[in-house]
């Protein structure tokens, strides 16, 4: 992708040899025929085409201090793009001081978790923050329940980890069921 995009000799890039996640430690990832499907879900991928590699795995926050992502003068971050098949809440978990600190303007990530509660505590941790949601799309990016995102974005407003998912209403339980891609901007 670096080298289609022509960065490869450019330093707006940085590759770091990490997974992303709420602690730190070694994980098996799990590839298939398609590398952009790899998780570190196993079962997310057919039996018959698992590879297995070992990541080192830390918290989206200890990224963020030393690279000085949290520093008072540090650039913006403009956009976050999180795409890691199921494993989004774990991602964020680790990153909440980052998203906290206010320096991430916009996010836009793949909901790709199946588990209702999983699913409400990964949108009230992100809420939680001070965003809201700026769009719902198919993964294609076509937008997708438009006419309910007002509604989502009032439920979103109160919501807190850890909360009974069965009590969150059908908007939340929506993106619990529905592979979306989810723009979240930060409140100013």
């Amino acid at each position: 992708s670096l080298m289609l995009n022509g960065w490869h000799n450019d330093s707006s890039v940085t590759i770091l040899p990490y997974g992303l996640g709420e602690h730190t430690a070694v994980l098996n990832l799990t590839m298939g025929k398609n590398p952009g499907s790899s998780s570190f879900y196993e079962e997310r991928l057919a039996k018959k085409f698992r590879r297995y590699i070992s990541v080192d795995v830390v918290p989206l926050d200890s990224i963020a201090i030393q690279e000085g992502w949290l520093a008072q003068d540090a650039t913006p971050i403009h956009l976050m793009k999180v795409d890691v098949e199921g494993f989004e809440l774990f991602v964020f978990k680790g990153g909440k001081g980052l998203l906290h600190s206010g320096k991430i303007q916009n996010i836009i990530m793949e909901n790709s978790i199946s588990d209702a509660q999983a699913s409400y505590d990964l949108i009230a941790t992100i809420a939680q923050a001070g965003y809201t949601i700026e769009l719902l799309s198919s993964v294609n990016g076509d937008p997708v329940q438009e006419k309910m995102l007002p509604n989502l974005q009032r439920a979103i407003r109160n919501i807190t980890p850890g909360t009974d998912a069965e009590t969150a209403g059908g908007q939340i339980a929506y993106l619990a069921t529905h592979t979306c891609n989810i723009w979240w901007k930060k409140l100013q």
